[in-house]
């Protein structure tokens, strides 16, 4: 969703600044930063240094400090970035994340950008006050914002819109010439959350119970590369899967092209679930399992096939539909194309310009 706001703002012709964590640059953060020489792009080392620098007597400061298992990086990103802000001038800062409120000090307006939630309700009451540093908000989901109302004790007339994400032009518009080799493909962060493990032990079932020998690509990186490369061994089927790693935007893409359906068996609601919406708008049939944020857009049967959370049975059952029922398929995906065309980043920009445009 960062990277959508600065094409946004940039092809709106905004001046547009990034502070970033050097450690955390992606691949799809290299491509923007490569297509887009007008952006003014920071980048800070979180070093021993910044973590003695924070203002021990600082009570937010502590008190993240002791509860947040995040906050120590985040705090000293922000004690890192003090220099940047004196030296610039914003009309907006947007961030992400509310402990990089703690020590934010700018003259610019400042807008939350909620996609995730605090782990529990006593990092919410810590983190409570900060909220108090924003001129507005805005969530992914509904979900989300259902969600952080009711974990922070504030009402709707507090909470600003929903704006969900956008899906890049890319999987609009790009032109790809691969025919179906995989069954099925996977393609984000590889994080136990994430259920990838889910696909792998489905694999097992289909070949066990209706031998079928599904073929999966996985694309993507993460700490949980590793040990699924082996639970594939361990079941079995490591030959059925093919390991793509991080790869761009296009290419993911053409991944979902060359598959008859897309897997996204999350264990944990989904601020939103990009992925779903992205291989609707190639026209690949969709199966998910429809916690959080994908309740905005999924609907069981019409546009996707639903799946119980860490049933490999229950995703190998809707694989082996889509794949024994074509007509099936070209219905979920027909149904899917429209339901993406409502996430076109034509649609999406106009409600961030009027968000922006309102602070």
């Amino acid at each position: 969703m960062t990277l959508q706001l600065i094409s946004l703002l940039l092809g709106a012709g905004h001046q547009v600044a990034v502070v970033t964590q050097k450690a955390k640059r992606s691949r799809l953060f290299e491509e923007c930063v490569a297509r887009y020489s007008q952006l003014d792009c920071t980048e800070i080392e979180i070093s021993d240094a910044a973590a003695k620098a924070l203002p021990e007597d600082d009570p937010t400061v502590r008190d993240i400090r002791n509860c947040d298992h995040l906050g120590l990086e985040s705090l000293c990103f922000n004690v890192a970035a003090q220099g940047f802000y004196h030296t610039h001038s914003f009309d907006v800062v947007v961030v992400s994340f509310i402990p990089d409120l703690a020590l934010l000090q700018t003259q610019g307006r400042i807008l939350l950008n909620v996609f995730g939630l605090p782990p529990n309700e006593e990092i919410a009451l810590l983190e409570r006050p900060l909220l108090e540093r924003c001129h507005a908000m805005t969530f992914a989901s509904h979900y989300t914002k259902q969600e952080f109302g009711a974990m922070f004790r504030m009402g709707d007339r507090d909470l600003g819109p929903v704006v969900h994400a956008s899906v890049g032009l890319d999987f609009f518009d790009y032109q790809s010439r691969h025919g179906k080799e995989f069954d099925g493909c996977f393609a984000g962060r590889l994080t136990s959350r994430k259920g990838v493990h889910t696909i792998l032990e489905a694999v097992d079932w289909a070949k066990r119970n209706v031998g079928r020998k599904i073929s999966v690509a996985i694309a993507g990186d993460g700490p949980e590369r590793q040990g699924l490369r082996i639970r594939a061994t361990e079941l079995g089927v490591a030959e059925q899967i093919t390991w793509l790693g991080a790869i761009g935007g296009r290419e993911v893409a053409d991944v979902i092209d060359r598959s008859r359906c897309y897997l996204f068996p999350s264990l944990l609601p989904e601020a939103f679930g990009c992925g779903n919406i992205e291989a609707m708008a190639r026209g690949v049939p969709v199966i998910t399992t429809n916690l959080g944020g994908t309740s905005d857009y999924v609907r069981a049967g019409e546009n996707a096939l639903i799946c119980a959370p860490a049933s490999a049975e229950s995703l190998g059952q809707a694989i082996e539909r889509v794949l024994e029922n074509p007509d099936l398929g070209l219905r979920l995906a027909r149904a899917g194309l429209a339901t993406a065309s409502d996430f076109h980043p034509s649609k999406v920009g106009a409600k961030w310009l009027k968000v922006f445009a309102s602070i």
